[in-house]
């Protein structure tokens, strides 16, 4: 339509033309007559309205994209893939499912390495199976409010990284996370406080305590009052490892074998591997 046609339209509306008027970045003159012409008005009142509307117009939308900043800013993005929690007592050998589990994904899942004050135990690796750090370190990261999560467990402090969480991100990997019942909690008000979009937990618990005891003993990397201590513990991890809600699968390593398989299964039904 031609700037001749616009004019000599007697029918136009006028909120059609006003319409066009103040969403044209450069408003055609002949548009000024059409809604001069629809309302009668004299064309200098004509631009005046156009101006008028425009200058609401961009208040307006400047007060959406102001809104829509402070939300994304507020707000911290979800995590993407969910993260996998294992959690279970000492010694019930969630470290045995979970190297089954990536040898099986090697590239769907990436261990999180934790940061703990505890000693290396013989043939552990620093930065692989965890960072060795002093409780001066420990607690600097702390301050910093740099943990996902942490926690002081049979004396020695363990905590994850946000560092961590962060590392790779986007590339499609799910982040894999052995922590304690402690730990869970605080991943837990975590997702809760920073409204991210959850995480996918399972629970590792032994038949019964005796027999969580035998593998303690077995493993002849714990003094006799470290295995108590653990065992004591063990009870009240359990406990709220069964609680209600707690956890997405409760899962019983009685048979080595049996578990791994369950072990892989349930994990491959939630990511769809």
């Amino acid at each position: 339509m031609n700037c001749e046609t616009l004019e000599n339209l007697s029918t136009i509306t006028h909120n059609a033309v006003l319409a066009v008027a103040v969403f044209t970045y450069a408003v055609p003159r002949c548009l000024i007559y059409a809604l001069a012409k629809s309302r009668f008005l004299h064309t200098e009142t004509a631009i005046e309205e156009v101006k008028r509307l425009r200058a609401l117009l961009a208040t307006y939308t400047a007060s959406l994209s102001s809104s829509s900043s402070s939300s994304s800013s507020s707000s911290s993005p979800p995590f993407s893939p969910l993260p996998l929690v294992v959690c279970g007592p000492s010694g019930v050998g969630k470290g045995t499912l979970i190297a089954s589990l990536l040898s099986k994904f090697p590239s769907k899942f990436r261990f999180s390495v934790s940061h703990t004050t505890r000693s290396p135990r013989e043939r552990e690796e620093n930065t692989v199976h965890y960072n060795f750090v002093s409780v001066e370190e420990f607690e600097k990261i702390k301050e910093n409010d740099d943990f996902l999560e942490h926690a002081t467990v049979h004396g020695n402090m363990y905590g994850t990284a946000l560092s961590e969480v962060n590392s790779k991100n986007g590339d499609g990997s799910v982040l894999l996370l052995d922590i304690d019942v402690q730990g869970v909690k605080n991943v837990k008000s975590t997702i809760e406080s920073k409204k991210l979009s959850g995480a996918k937990f399972i629970f590792i618990t032994p038949k019964d305590l005796t027999s969580l005891e035998e593998r303690l003993r077995a493993r002849g990397t714990e003094e006799e009052e470290a295995i108590k201590r653990r065992t004591e513990n063990a009870g009240k991890e359990i406990e709220y490892g069964k609680g209600e809600g707690n956890f997405d699968k409760v899962l019983v390593n009685d048979d080595l074998g049996k578990a791994e398989k369950e072990f892989c299964e349930v994990v491959k039904g939630w990511y769809g591997l």
